[in-house]
This record gives structure tokens, sequence and C-alpha cells, in this order.
């Protein structure tokens, strides 16, 4: 029997890749308890840690599978005091994710492909499967903000696995084409937002479109497009929505907010705000940057109508998230008595920054090692 010796640089791509995202995960799926500085709770997020881990360590696809069909059903029991409709999104998503289990164990990954796909689907909250994402989003956006953090590791599953197979190929521009129309939609409703909640939530979903299109568009051996959105999805939201919640620990619900200047009582806060916001829309020198560029370099060659499209949709969201930022942040000052972002809300932004920073600098660090391995 001849053996094959495998090369170095794929060697280290199965070490490195799996590493950064597991650890930009991580980093995600701690932060929101970091920034509150809750000390109880934490049970659910271990668990979806190891979760996560055991999905990148096997080499296993049923059971990798396996474990990220089980992340989807814990956070849906998790969310079952706050929605039912997200928990039945999250639990139809974890069934998907069985069935592509099974279908990998049986040998049919072209099943698996399709099950994967429909699971992402509902997971990213595309339109008109959108309901229980935005309900979570309004209800807990701390079981949102774990939502996002389970994605960077399922689109690596998704890819390692069931990514290779001629269904994906085929079916690219149909899942791309579907992902930029639930893009523009999104950005459509993001513009005619009057609330910063309202802002998050429909940012939320119309990254979700984008994530949907750019793993679509993976079929096409655009893999590392599809992990750079995922990471900067989660990355920039989290940020976004642990910014915003901490403003609104301060100045009441948002969806009440009058318009004012609040900048100078509350500069970190509003510098945490403009990056994470800019982050998501594509801001230079942060890996949203990157993953806007490698998306629409993807897009055009997939579905030419698609990239104009999300063209057309980020610039729409930049303009909604910027006159959101002016209408908080902007104006005549007003005097606040509650303080300027604390210890956990500091050390959080600090971290989600220099990720975003990092990887919008050096995208090779994780781009180089996980083509290689996809390859």
């Amino acid at each position: 029997m001849e053996l094959v010796e495998a090369s170095p640089a794929l060697v280290s791509g199965s070490i490195v890749a799996p590493g950064i995202i597991i650890a930009c995960a991580l980093t995600l799926l701690f932060a929101p308890h970091v920034a509150s500085r809750e000390r109880h709770g934490w049970a659910g997020e271990v668990v979806l840690a190891l979760l996560m881990v055991a999905s990148l360590a096997t080499t296993s696809g049923a059971v990798s599978f396996g474990a990220t069909a089980a992340t989807a059903f814990v956070i849906a029991l998790e969310a079952l005091r706050v929605s039912r409709t997200a928990t039945l999104t999250l639990a139809l998503a974890g069934a998907a994710l069985v069935v592509a289990a099974i279908a990998m164990a049986t040998g049919h990954p072209s099943v698996a492909f399709v099950a994967s796909i429909v699971s992402f689907g509902m997971r990213v909250g595309v339109f008109p499967l959108h309901s229980g994402i935005a309900g979570l989003t309004d209800r807990s956006l701390t079981l949102q903000l774990q939502q996002l953090a389970t994605l960077p590791t399922s689109v690596f599953v998704h890819l390692r696995f069931v990514d290779h197979e001629a269904i994906a190929s085929e079916y690219a521009p149909l899942i791309v084409a579907i992902g930029t129309a639930s893009t523009l939609a999104f950005a459509l409703i993001a513009l005619v937002q009057r609330s910063l909640h309202g802002l998050l939530r429909a940012s939320i979903l119309m990254h979700g479109g984008m994530l949907f299109a750019a793993v679509g568009a993976a079929g096409q051996g655009h893999y590392a497009a599809a992990l750079l959105v995922a990471i900067t999805l989660g990355l920039a939201l989290s940020g976004f929505g642990i910014m915003l919640a901490s403003l609104q620990a301060r100045v009441g619900p948002l969806e009440s907010l009058a318009p004012g200047g609040r900048a100078g009582a509350f500069p970190r806060l509003a510098v945490g705000v403009a990056v994470f916001g800019g982050a998501g829309v594509g801001l230079p020198g942060t890996s949203g940057f990157v993953a806007d560029d490698l998306l629409l370099h993807a897009l055009w060659q997939t579905n030419v109508p698609s990239a104009v499209t999300m063209i057309v949709a980020s610039a729409l969201l930049a303009v909604a998230t910027l006159s959101g930022f002016a209408r908080a942040f902007w104006g005549k000052p007003l005097r606040q008595l509650a303080p300027d972002l604390e210890g956990g809300e500091r050390l959080v932004l600090v971290v989600l920054v220099v990720w975003l920073v990092t990887l919008g600098f050096v995208p090779g660090v994780l781009v180089n090692p996980a083509t290689e391995l996809l390859r």
C-alpha cells in the first residue's frame, strides 16, 4: 500500500486554522458575560465551548456535525424562556444538522450539504426564515450573541466536510442569489429604523444574508471569503451589540432614546459604537474591509447581479449606521450622570478591536492555513 506524506503546510493548516477559529469563537462566546460582569450563568457557555472544540477537533464529519447540532439545541433550550419562535427555529436548525450528521455517517455527503445549508438559512435569519432570529435579538441579546459566536465554527465544519461536493458548485449561484436578496431586503429595513435597537436587529439579519451568500460562493472555492465574513460578522456585531447594551444600561431603552450629543459624556462608548458599526460595513483597517473585498470578488465570479446587489446593500447599511450613530452621539451636548465604559466593558472593547485590526492587516494568518487545509 502506498503511503502519502502530508505536506508541512497542510499539517500546519490543520492546526493553525481551527486554532484561530476556536480562539475567536470562544472570545465571542464569553465577551457578553465579561462586559456585564455577571458572576453566574456560565454553564451554557462552557457547554457550548466544549461542543465547538469537539466539532473542530475531530476528523469525522458525522461527529463534527453532531456536535454542531448540539450547539443549536443548547441555545434553543435556553431560548425557551424568552421566545418560542426562536426556540422552534433553532431546534429545527439543530434537527437539520442531525440529518447532516446521519448523512455523513451513511456516506451521503450531498444530503449533508443540503441539510447544512437549510440549517444555515434558519440560524442566520435568511428571509423568510428570519422571525426566530429577529425575536431572539429582541428578547435576549445575550443569547443572540451566543448564537453568533457559534457561526464561525459551523462555517468551518461545513466547508471542511461537505463543500467539496459537486452539488455545492452547481447550486452556488442560487444560494448566493438568495443570500444577497435577503441582504438587500434587510438593508432597506435598516435604513428606515428610528432606534438603535432596530438598527442592530436589521444589521444582524442583513449580515446573515451576507454570510449565507458567502457560504454559497464557497461552493466554487471561495473559502477565505466565507470564513472571514463569518468571523467579522461575529466580531463586529457582537461588539456593536455589547456597546449598545452598555448604552442602554446608562440611558434607558434605546427604542425611546431621544437624539442628542452623548459623545462628550461617553467618549469610549461612542468610539466603540463607531468602530464596530464601521467594521460591519467594511471599515478600512479592520477585517470587515478584507471580508467585503473577498466576498465581492467571490460574488463577481459566481453571480454578477448578486455582487452589484451586495454593494448597494452595504452602502445602505453604512448610511443607516452613520445616521443611527449621529442621532445618538452628535448634536447638542447632553449632560449624563452615568460613567463611561468601565473595566469589563473596556476589556471587551479592546480585545474585539484587536481581533478586528489583526485580521484586517494580516488576514493571511487565518486565510493561508485555512485555504491550504480546505483545498
